[in-house]
Parts: C-alpha cells; sequence; structure tokens
C-alpha cells in the first residue's frame, strides 16, 4: 500500500504545485493598479499650537500648498488662519519628504511613509500629526462610481460602514470591491 500511494500522488501533487505556483501570477494579472497620479490626497495635522491642512496633494505633483491656522481643529471655524505656505517635494518614494519656508521658520513634512500618516515639524509650531485621505470627490468619474459602489457594498454587507472600510473604498476602490464580494 505504501508504494502505490506515493505512485498515485505524485501527479496529484505536481499539478498542485502548478496551481498554487499560478495563483500570485493570475492575482497580479487580473489586479489593476492603483494610478497614483490620479488620486488627489487630503492630508492634516494637529497639535496644541496649530493645525495644518493640505486640500489637495498629488502624489505625482513637485510641490503642495499647506494652510496653517493657530489653535486646534476644536474651535471649528477659520478665524484662525495664518496663511498657506507652498511645500516643495524633494523625495516621493517611498516616503513622501518635503520642504516648505515660512515668514519666520522652516516647515518639513512628512507622509504616506508605511501608512497614511502625516507629520509635520515646524520651526515655530512644533511637531504635529494626523493623517492623509483619498479626495475621492475629486478623482475622475469611473472612480466617483467605484468608490461609491464600493462604499455601498460595504454598508449593505456589515449593516453600516466602520472607517477602515471607508478608507478601503476609496484608497483602493477595485480591489476592495473584489474582497468585499469574496465569501467568508
Amino acid at each position: 500500500m505504501n508504494k502505490l500511494l506515493p505512485s498515485k500522488l505524485s501527479p496529484l501533487v505536481g499539478l498542485l504545485v502548478i496551481l498554487l505556483a499560478s495563483l500570485p501570477a493570475a492575482k497580479v494579472a487580473h489586479a489593476a493598479p492603483v494610478d497614483q497620479s490620479r488620486q488627489i490626497w487630503g492630508c492634516g495635522a494637529e497639535n496644541s499650537k496649530r493645525r495644518y491642512v493640505v486640500d489637495q496633494l498629488n502624489r505625482a505633483d513637485n510641490s503642495f500648498d499647506i494652510a496653517i491656522y493657530q489653535g486646534t481643529q476644536g474651535k471649528g471655524d477659520d478665524s484662525d488662519y495664518s496663511g498657506t505656505v507652498r511645500v516643495d517635494v524633494t523625495q516621493k518614494d517611498p516616503t513622501l519628504v518635503g520642504h516648505g519656508q515660512t515668514s519666520n521658520g522652516t516647515l518639513n513634512v512628512a507622509a504616506f511613509g508605511r501608512s497614511t500618516i502625516f507629520t509635520v515639524e515646524d520651526k515655530i509650531g512644533g511637531s504635529a500629526s494626523g493623517r492623509c485621505f483619498v479626495q475621492w470627490q475629486m478623482a475622475d468619474a469611473s472612480t466617483r462610481r467605484l468608490v461609491r459602489q464600493c462604499l455601498a457594498l460595504a454598508t449593505r454587507k456589515s449593516g453600516g460602514l466602520a472607517e477602515v472600510e471607508r478608507y478601503a473604498c476609496t484608497a483602493d476602490p477595485r480591489n476592495y470591491i473584489e474582497e468585499l464580494k469574496r465569501p467568508r
């Protein structure tokens, strides 16, 4: 019996190895890469002294604007607006790094390292941290449609919408829709 079993399993094991080896290639072939140049990001960071807001950040661009507010977001108004600084991008990959000049100091900005964390080092205002998020409303029509479909599917599937699901739908809607469709 022991001699029979290995001889019958050899072709099956070989077939299994071939199938397993082809899975990652098939997954990569069907996954559409996210075009970072078509995604517009928004970022925000704050500390006890200042709030920093980026309305539109395109990772393919060489600069972006950052608005500076005195105080924190808790006030709920824009009366503490101090000004806007242009940040020149000096590094794009793996982490986006940029530098800007205020009237009395410098800003060093970092984003998109291993996550969507957004940090600002301000010579005057100190260190501030926050995160970036996709401004999907500013994307092309097909991306907006995909995001809306993803948000609706996630809401129906879980009975609500968690922040993690919202982020997955806005960052990479096509792939997250596929993930949501898989049986659990």
